[in-house]
Parts: C-alpha cells; structure tokens; sequence
C-alpha cells in the first residue's frame, strides 16, 4: 500500500518589526520593546507597476504576532462585512486575499499609540540578510491614551519657578500635554504638534488631544512649542513651562457659557466676540465654548449671544491667557 504525503510550508507574505519608541528610550542598552495590543493594520494604497489604487474603505489584513514579537501577515484580511458574526465566536472572520508585486502603503492604528502610516514592498525581500528587516521596521510613538509609567502633573506654575535652581525636577517621564481646538471648541485633527526641546512630534487626530514626551536629558525649562495646523501658518507659543519628571499642560485661551431660554439650554445661538473673527453655536444643552488665538493678550471683551427672534444680548468677560474664563448665562425670556 502507498500512502501519499503533502507537505506544505506556509510563510508570512510581510513580516513588521514594531518597536515602543518611548519604552527604548527608557529600556537598558540594546533593548527591543514590542509595542501593547492591540493593534490594527489597515492597507489604503497600491501602486503596482504604476496602476494607482486607492482602497476606500482601507482593508483591514489579519496580522498575528509570533513569540519572537514580530508580526506577520499570511495573506488574508479581515472581513468587515461579518462583524456580527467575528463578537459571537471572539474570532475576526477572514478570507484570502491576493496581493500583487507592488509598492503599498499601511496604516497602523492602536488605542494607546499615534496612527503610523508605513510604505512596505511585495514580494518581501529575505529577512535574514543583512539589514533586511530594515525597511519593515517601525517605531510606535505614544498617543495620548498611552500608560505612561508613574506620571505625576503638576499644577499651574509661575515663569519663574519653571527655570533656575528653584525648579522641580525628577527622575520620572517628562510630558506636556494639550488639547488643540477650533474657535468653537471642537478637536482639530492632521494637526503637527513639535517643540524646541528633544520631545517627539505628534499628529492630532478628530480629539485634537496630543501629548509629547521628551528625552532623559531635558532640563525643567520654557519651550517653544510650534503647531502646524492644516491650511493655516505655523503658530509659535513660546515659554511654554516643561518640568523634569512631570507632565504639565498647554492650555488655549477660551470662554465658556451658557445660553437659555426659562431655564432651558438653547441650541444653536450664535456666540461672537468683539473684535475677534468667528463665531461658535451653542450645543443641545445650550452651552458654549469660544477659543482664542495663542496670541490673545489678558483683558476685557465683549460677548454677544444672537437668538433668532430675540434681541442681542450683550455681557463683559476678562480673559486669562492659557486658561478659561466661565461667562454668566445669557438668560432669554
């Protein structure tokens, strides 16, 4: 009797070396820290022998890391349609999916990194030479969900406590964080936000929240922090106060208030300011939120609230450079 044998080897189509950037650079010498799941991979663009495609949505592909960290996709995407049927079984419903000889651009998503956007080649070169996971290595920047180890803020400080020999300083992670918004309040996303310091580079998303960590090196100092916003020129905020071992905060010059009618929130009022550009709406709840430019000066403005039907209403508010000043109501009868 015969007895016939098949013998398959299945090997991964694209192998990732993904690394968290900020705990290497606490890590001992030499050290390869494998980002936190989950991650997911997602591919938005092909270009193959010059043929552009752009996949919209992107695909989701179904990578899997092996015991060496690495991580390694094996041909097959995830398939988004059976969603339902992927929370029932606890397992993504996958299929094959075929990838030709090209150039392809991926986007790496996580709840506790910044999105990296990865250009990888097919067919995969050979890992084992030389350098030859080179171009599929990728540092993980923390986003501003990551767990940063032993985090302790500090409070509102004075220029002069932020420099000198007076200056608190320690040994754990030195952050700043903030929260970049339009003149309405809500998250500016595809913003770039960097600082004169030896801090990393962050890119907001729909948040507009975003957090720079910096090097074991930097001193408790003032920091020009520079942020490029989509269509708009570069905006310098200079003597923002960074403190070694400690996160401190960035915040925008605001307003905020409420509009109501007996007593009952009023969306949708138009809320403007003298001699400043824009105008906010009052949410469901009849609240509001106005932002000023980073170059806003401390003093006195006038706030209008516009109800259709109803005459102008006017109110004094002071500013406070870096924090928000609460408005009294505007009360309609």
């Amino acid at each position: 009797m015969y007895k016939v044998i098949e013998r398959r080897t299945l090997a991964a189509a694209l192998i990732l070396n993904l690394e968290d950037a900020f705990a290497r650079e606490r890590a001992r010498p030499n050290a390869h820290p494998r980002p936190i799941e989950p991650l997911r991979f997602w591919l938005v663009k092909r270009d193959a022998g010059g043929a552009v495609t752009i996949f919209d949505p992107p695909l989701e592909l179904k990578v899997i890391r092996n015991q060496s960290g690495y991580h390694l996709f094996f041909g097959r995407e995830v398939v988004q349609a059976a969603a339902s049927r992927s929370e029932q079984t606890g397992r993504p419903c996958t299929r094959q999916i075929s990838l030709p000889a090209g150039s392809y651009t991926l986007r790496i998503t996580s709840p506790f990194y910044q999105s990296r956007t990865q250009m990888f080649a097919l067919p995969m070169g050979n890992p084992n030479m030389p350098d030859g996971l080179g171009s599929y290595s990728v540092d993980l920047q923390p986003g501003y969900s990551y767990p940063f180890p032993d985090p302790i803020p500090q409070g509102q400080v004075t220029q002069g406590a932020c420099s000198g020999p007076d200056a608190p300083s320690r040994n754990g992670p030195t952050l700043l964080r903030g929260v970049l918004l339009d003149i309405s309040g809500q998250g500016v996303s595809g913003a770039t936000i960097r600082t004169s310091g030896r801090s990393n580079v962050y890119e907001t998303d729909e948040s507009g929240q975003w957090v720079l960590w910096f090097r074991g090196n930097q001193a408790s100092g003032p920091v020009t922090v520079l942020i490029e916003a989509p269509g708009k020129p570069t905006v310098e905020v200079g003597g923002v106060c960074v403190l070694k071992g400690y996160e401190t905060t960035l915040r925008q010059t605001a307003l905020r208030g409420w509009v109501r009618r007996g007593g009952i929130g009023v969306p949708n009022a138009v809320i403007t300011v003298t001699g400043s550009l824009g105008q906010a709406l009052t949410a469901k709840d009849g609240s509001w939120t106005y932002v000023f430019p980073y170059s806003q000066a401390q003093g006195s403005v006038e706030v209008k609230a516009a109800l259709k039907g109803e005459p102008e209403q006017k109110k004094q508010a002071r500013v406070a450079p870096r924090a928000t000043t609460i408005v009294d109501p505007f009360l309609f009868a």
